[in-house]
């Protein structure tokens, strides 16, 4: 099995596979409610809170380490895959924007699709947007196109992101 680009999961069964996934996934839970920005990034933090910091990360590795194991990997295959999961996330969390920082200015982007395909093309977004839309609730939007506006919060987390997925191995 692939989780991304990783190959890590191997299982023998379907119903190992249901089991194993559904103690993951209270354990994920738990630790989603837990997960911040700040969590992943040293520079942020000084002293003791840097020290609870380092102490989540590893924690945070452990917890991802164990759950590929449970659900069938082997643990040092696990350790390297799940080491380059945590170096994407750090990578993904330097480039959010800070709470404070977000303004109606620096959130309301507004531009037509076509606009935004241009910008930041490594993304089919019309093929997204065509997908995620129910157009039994929203029948008018059936036949959106190009030329429909959008608003897209912080363009720039885009640009980074698939700068940063770009860069990752396949």
């Amino acid at each position: 099995w692939r989780v991304g680009g990783w190959h890590c999961i191997m299982l023998v069964s379907y119903s190992e596979y249901r089991v194993k996934m559904k103690k993951a996934y209270f354990h994920l839970l738990f630790l989603l409610f837990c997960i911040s920005k700040t969590y992943f990034l040293a520079d942020c933090c000084h002293g003791h809170l840097l020290l609870y910091l380092l102490q989540y990360r590893d924690a945070l590795y452990k917890f991802m380490v164990d759950t590929a194991v449970l659900l069938g990997a082997n643990s040092s295959r696990a350790e390297h895959d799940m080491k380059s999961v945590l170096r994407l996330e750090i990578k993904i969390a330097e480039i959010m924007i800070p709470h404070e920082n977000r303004t109606s200015e620096a959130m309301y982007n507004k531009m037509n699709i076509s606009e935004l395909s241009a910008m930041i093309p490594q993304f089919d977004w019309l093929g997204y947007i065509k997908k995620v839309i129910d157009t039994r609730l929203y029948p008018h939007l059936k036949d959106i196109g190009p030329s429909e506006n959008v608003v897209v919060r912080v363009p720039q987390y885009f640009k980074d992101l698939f700068r940063i997925l770009g860069s990752e191995r396949k």
